[in-house]
């Protein structure tokens, strides 16, 4: 409803199972007709509006694109972080607001100005392709600024350029200044929820399953080479592309995780280790499992390389570790 906080999505976590657990996943298929279901992370747009309450619905909407330069600009910061770069921006609610109200840490909200400046760079960057005059495409730029006092003063210097650049930045204005050229008002710097109500108590979501196998891997690795394949032919931009890439590649030493030799085992661990990917650390968090020391020791080894963490052959501790930071973790994509 209206009274209600709209969403943004940040990031796909992954899709539900019959067992109330969610498998890892870059992409939602939707083959057939059968009901499926993904748990998707998302970040509220509207501070002084209601949280979601339990069984909301929602309806997919068009891209908002302040939004969408603020939560794809980087991929390894936490929700809060997120959640206050976009109020910040939307309604340009103070950081003290923040912190008082939903006890956002002094390191979330640095993180958060660093995501808006990034964002606001972006957009100032995008107006090199407005073929418009060069007093035009500096009055635009304030547009694109986290500070909605500056947004205003940009809105108005546009409506005094000629009809000619003015009318160029009409879709810019209409699709970045979603209050137009107003400051918000109190009631929008007044938070419409509590930490509570965003985050009730006694809510189970589901865990992360890990792959049990090098072959449910494969299963995983091989949904990708399909979408890839879709997605050459539908022109998919490059950096999903070189992703989908990266993935691919892994699969070599995700076969030489099953081969009978310890040697050809320990050669694929350490191949693995090479690859920031989320793929590569759970075949390792298999690998950790070998009924061969030397095979161990190496997945171990590269555990430590590709995550910085130090839980040593305690596979449980490594789990536990990657059910909670799997979203979190940067990927490093292959370049070619």
């Amino acid at each position: 409803g209206g009274d209600v906080q709209r969403l943004a999505a940040l990031r796909l976590k992954g899709k539900l199972t019959a067992k109330g657990t969610y498998q890892r996943t870059q992409i939602i298929e939707l083959n057939d007709a059968a009901e499926q279901g993904f748990l998707v992370e998302v970040v509220c747009i509207d501070y002084h509006k209601n949280s979601p309450p339990p069984g909301q619905s929602f309806i997919v909407g068009v891209v908002d694109l302040r939004c969408q330069r603020i939560l794809s600009a980087r991929g390894d910061l936490t929700l809060w972080a997120y959640q206050s770069a976009i109020w910040m921006d939307r309604a340009g609610v103070p950081a003290e607001k923040l912190q008082t109200t939903f006890k956002v840490s002094s390191a979330d909200i640095q993180a958060a100005k660093n995501l808006l400046l990034q964002a606001e760079q972006i957009g100032v960057a995008s107006l090199q392709k407005v073929e418009v005059s060069a007093t035009a495409r500096t009055a635009a730029e304030g547009v694109f600024s986290a500070n909605p006092t500056v947004r205003v003063d940009a809105y108005s210097r546009i409506q005094s350029l000629h009809p000619a650049d003015r009318a160029k930045l009409d879709v810019i204005l209409n699709l970045n200044l979603p209050s137009g050229g107003r400051l918000p008002t109190q009631e929008e710097l007044l938070a419409g929820s509590t930490l509570e109500k965003l985050l009730p108590v006694g809510i189970e979501l589901p865990v992360l399953e890990i792959p049990q196998s090098v072959d449910d891997i494969m299963v995983m690795v091989e949904s990708i080479r399909r979408f890839s394949e879709s997605a050459q032919a539908d022109g998919t931009r490059e950096d999903l592309r070189k992703r989908v890439v990266t993935a691919l590649r892994l699969a070599p030493h995700l076969a030489g995780l099953k081969a009978r030799l310890p040697v050809v085992r320990i050669v694929a661990a350490q191949g693995l280790a090479n690859f920031r990917h989320p793929i590569a650390v759970e075949a390792l968090l298999i690998a950790i499992s070998d009924e061969d020391q030397r095979v161990r020791t190496a997945a171990t080894v590269g555990l430590e390389k590709l995550t910085r963490q130090a839980f040593g052959e305690n596979k449980e501790a490594w789990i536990q570790w990657w059910q909670t930071s799997h979203s979190t973790f940067q990927i490093e994509i292959d370049g070619k």
